[in-house]
């Protein structure tokens, strides 16, 4: 049948348009440019429909009817004057929302390098503090080891002045104690 992709490009506009009014449920505007499209194609198709029922009724004479044909090629042009709209609009929205995701995307950018290079110098600054903790311990362990050393070493010169000192004294002690023995 010479007729039969005019008809299954009926159905497949129909599937079509009801697939686009899901995809542009969130857009007013053009729900509004789709509903015109469908009235539009509805009519375009009622032309279509009186030109094949015109010609199976009067055969080639149907094709002197220049006026239905010229409504008919107009019914289509209006058609696609209006998805041209629809078209050039959804590149629009579509350039707008890509821009808009550039723009997120260069922002989460810098908000990760930022977030980096803070962490960087948290995590130096962290190391440079550990750093200055673990001298500062160290320094602090010297100093007691030396003040350690150093008492140590008082100690051991005061314990020797000091058993100096106790064996003079028991000289000392002795001596009186045969001074006294020798007196008696």
């Amino acid at each position: 049948d010479v007729l039969a992709p005019y008809e299954r490009n009926r159905i497949q506009l129909d599937v079509a348009l009801k697939e686009l009014s899901e995809f542009l449920a969130d857009n007013p505007t053009q729900l509004e440019r789709l509903r015109a499209v469908k009235t539009l194609s509805r009519e375009a198709a009622e032309i279509m429909t009186e030109r094949i029922a015109a010609r199976r009724a009067r055969g080639l004479q149907s094709t002197l009817d220049t006026d239905g044909f010229l409504a008919g090629q107009h019914a289509v042009e209006t058609v696609r004057s209006h998805i041209q709209v629809m078209e050039n609009e959804e590149r629009r929205l579509l350039r707008e929302r890509l821009a808009k995701t550039d723009a997120a995307a260069s922002s989460h950018l810098t908000t990760i390098v930022v977030a980096a290079g803070l962490g960087a110098a948290l995590v130096l600054g962290a190391a440079f503090v550990a750093r200055r903790q673990l001298h500062l311990r160290q320094r602090t362990e010297a100093t007691l080891r030396n003040f350690n050393e150093e008492l140590e070493g008082r100690v051991r010169q005061r314990t020797t002045e000091l058993e100096g000192a106790n064996r003079g004294l028991q000289q000392e002690v002795a001596a009186i104690a045969v001074g006294v023995d020798s007196i008696r």
